[in-house]
């Protein structure tokens, strides 16, 4: 009788203690509210490098496909005659800072009227102009863009619009000690 009422006591101070949390505490282990914060902060851990990882393959394919698409790029103007030239082979360019690193050059002018004129008139198709002096020249470059694959649509734009010029070529404005 005394070990039934021995077992009846120990299942009472468990039941009003409420549950195993109550050993486990008083063994200095960590209890199921301890434990259930610790698996969602290493969740939450692993979801993070889970997305950083994914970060860097999207990353990844996105360098490789802009490699890709740039080099198709760079043999479709080969095609097209269209040449790419630095600011070093050009010479020294004159005038505004240059916020782009790509320009399609379509005029250079000896005449400053001329230009205006040019500038003008490609600004009325709706194309984004600077006018820079090189060589003497003045330069009239439309189309800023910061990737060659964006610069290649303009051109293919500027080539079917009503003020496209048979002998135009890109204009690389980045210095030449910038790595790419």
């Amino acid at each position: 009788m005394r070990k039934y009422l021995t077992y009846i006591v120990l299942s009472c101070v468990l039941l009003m203690t409420g549950s195993c949390d109550f050993l486990r505490r008083s063994a200095g282990r960590p209890t199921s509210s301890e434990l259930e914060a610790k698996r969602q902060a290493i969740e939450t851990i692993e979801a993070r490098k889970q997305a950083a990882a994914d970060s860097i393959a999207l990353e990844e394919q996105l360098r490789l496909k802009y490699s890709v698409d740039s080099a198709a790029v760079m043999d479709s103007l080969a095609r097209m005659g269209c040449f790419i030239r630095s600011e070093s082979e050009t010479g020294l360019v004159r005038g505004p800072r240059l916020d782009r690193r790509y320009w399609i050059a379509t005029g250079a002018f000896r005449q400053e009227a001329n230009a205006s004129r040019r500038r003008q008139r490609l600004e009325s198709e709706g194309f984004e102009c600077e006018t820079v002096g090189c060589k003497g020249l003045t330069l009239i470059l439309a189309a800023p863009n910061d990737s060659i694959t964006g610069l290649y649509r303009d051109l293919l734009r500027y080539r079917s619009s009503d003020v496209a010029t048979a002998d135009v070529w890109i204009f690389d404005s980045k210095p030449v000690n910038q790595d790419d």
